[in-house]
């Protein structure tokens, strides 16, 4: 059964919910075996402000090193996206076939090379097929058009089983912004940045400094809380354009309603992908929605929800829906943070299991079957402060090792 997050999230976006001056496209090119969509663009029509996250495995992929390049600036027009070959480990040749990419996307939008990012996903340590990306570029420049943001979204899938799609809508004085953000990833992931790719649009006026400061403060509440299988990959970004196109006042400072307002739309969206994410995660079966609150700081909070949520222990309780809450605490035990035990509270599905460090009686059927739930709540208080963070957690289950076991073979 398909997760309710990913039914409604695998219908398209209304276009008049899309920011204004962006466009998208989907092609296929045949990258991939299945001739399945596998190259995706979004376009903006006037240069934008752009801000990135990106990996930080030290393996990153030569088109991670190319748009960390182009996107010093804080400057862009477009993002050209290829799935089904992650053009990493390809050495010298990786980087000058990114920079083809840029270089044709470019030619056939009529812009600068600089001005167009670019970034692949797929297997690892296997060459471009670029006759093919080179065929496949004017293609899919021809067929840019507001509707296609949602083409784009499906052919940067690799393993998804559906697109991540999400915007928000919001007045700034006497003006509508919108955001719109599109993502792909299922596994592979454990981010301490972002996950996979995603990227987002908005016709917010920003500068490019302050769009980068509101990404991160976006980042660290959505993406850097999110794990599937604990491997950081070698590709993971989020970028995100701003190009002013709905002539709302200028966000200016930090301290101001209109920041606020973007930063609040922009956690939204990307929490949304997250969820959607985490509910499509390679075999999963269900998701963890993993509550620390009671902590003196929210890193501190932030680090907690990770342990729990990256542990394969809780992962396959999940699966199993059994509310051993044993492994809850060893993973908070674990985690890297001074603790009080005896001030840690637990709860699964609803149901206290564990409060001030002692056992609660509890019906263990019953919460059994409350976790079969498409998301499984887990809330852990530490008792210490204020501070709170929430993780996003696929189940860990058989399903998963079958598929990555047998990944290229």
């Amino acid at each position: 059964m398909m997760h309710p997050q990913m039914r409604r999230l695998a219908k398209p976006l209304a276009v008049s919910a899309l920011p204004r001056g962006f466009e998208g496209a989907g092609a296929t090119c045949g990258i991939k075996p299945s001739k399945k969509p596998d190259l995706a663009l979004i376009v903006s029509d006037r240069p934008a402000s752009v801000a990135l996250v990106t990996t930080q495995n030290q393996f990153a992929a030569p088109p991670i090193h190319i748009t960390r390049e182009h996107a010093q600036g804080g400057r862009a027009r477009a993002i050209i996206i290829d799935s089904g070959n992650a053009n990493c480990a390809t050495g010298k040749r990786g980087l000058a076939d990114a920079r083809q990419m840029c270089a044709l996307t470019a030619k056939a939008l009529g812009v600068k090379a600089t001005e167009v990012l670019v970034n692949s996903t797929g297997v690892v340590g296997v060459p471009l097929p670029m006759e093919k990306v080179e065929a496949g570029i004017p293609e899919v420049v021809a067929r840019v058009c507001p509707a296609g943001i949602n083409d784009a979204a499906v052919a940067m899938m690799s393993t998804d089983q559906t697109p991540k799609r999400a915007t928000r809508r919001w007045s700034q004085g006497r003006a509508e912004v919108r955001l719109a953000a599109i993502g792909k990833g299922v596994g592979m992931i454990h981010p301490n940045m972002a996950t996979m790719i995603a990227v987002m649009m908005t016709d917010a006026t920003i500068a490019p400094a302050l769009l980068r400061r509101a990404l991160r403060q976006a980042v660290n509440a959505s993406f850097n809380c999110l794990t599937v299988d604990g491997d950081t990959s070698t590709n993971d970004m989020v970028a995100v354009f701003a190009n002013g196109a709905s002539e709302a006042t200028r966000i200016d400072k930090v301290s101001s309603t209109g920041f606020d307002r973007l930063v609040g739309a922009m956690m939204e969206v990307c929490q949304e992908i997250v969820h959607a994410m985490a509910a499509d995660g390679e075999g999963a079966s269900r998701v963890a929605i993993i509550r620390v609150k009671g902590s003196r700081t929210p890193e501190e909070a932030r680090t907690i929800a990770r342990a729990v949520g990256s542990s394969s222990l809780v992962k396959t309780a999940i699966h199993g829906a059994d509310p051993n809450w044993g492994r809850i605490v060893v993973a908070v035990g674990n985690a890297g943070v001074e603790i009080d035990p005896m001030a840690v509270s637990v709860s699964v599905a609803g149901t206290a299991l564990l409060r001030k460090g002692k056992p609660v009686k509890f019906n263990a059927k019953s919460v059994s079957r409350a976790m079969t739930a498409p998301d499984v709540r887990v809330e852990v208080d530490m008792g210490l402060g204020r501070a709170e963070a929430t993780c996003w957690s696929s189940s860990l289950t058989e399903e998963y090792v079958r598929f990555n076991s047998a990944y290229t073979t």
